[in-house]
């Protein structure tokens, strides 16, 4: 697989609701081993400053110093769905995320890092805190390659 395959990450994250009514907002991000880009999930207390999911990139490691997209714009609703949906497409340096707020919430990215996906592609969660709990019920991932 070359550097410009074109590959779409497809990512389903259940989150225990609970968890979205306190302080934690995990990240879920795809990294090379270099760099990752992915999405910041937000918790309910942030609704009325900030978008329900938030675009980020930065370099991959224990820790993270990220780049963070626009927290705006929010949604008028602020009930925690504890779903997201996550499409990422690694070629060309974009992303979704959608939320079933306001009768489908959509957030669209735009990356500045491009991943090479010939040093392996591996999902990485982080959270803002160590003392966190994310309350993760699934993740359903899949990576296509178009044509």
């Amino acid at each position: 697989m070359g550097n410009n395959a074109k590959l779409v990450v497809k990512m389903a994250v259940g989150l225990e609701t609970k968890f979205g009514q306190r302080d934690n907002d995990p990240s879920f991000v795809i990294s090379d081993g270099h760099r990752f880009v992915g999405m910041i999930i937000v918790d309910k207390r942030d609704y009325p400053s900030s978008a329900p999911c938030v675009g980020a990139e930065g370099p991959s490691g224990k820790t993270t110093t990220r780049h963070n997209d626009e927290w705006l714009p929010r949604a008028s609703q602020s009930y925690y769905v504890g779903r997201y949906e996550i499409k990422l497409s690694l070629s060309d340096r974009w992303g979704t995320c959608f939320v079933p707020l306001d009768g489908g919430f959509s957030r669209e990215m735009v990356y500045q890092y491009k991943l090479n996906p010939n040093n392996g592609l591996s999902l990485e969660i982080y959270g803002d805190d160590a003392n966190e709990k994310e309350g993760i019920k699934y993740i359903e991932l899949s990576i296509l390659q178009e044509n």
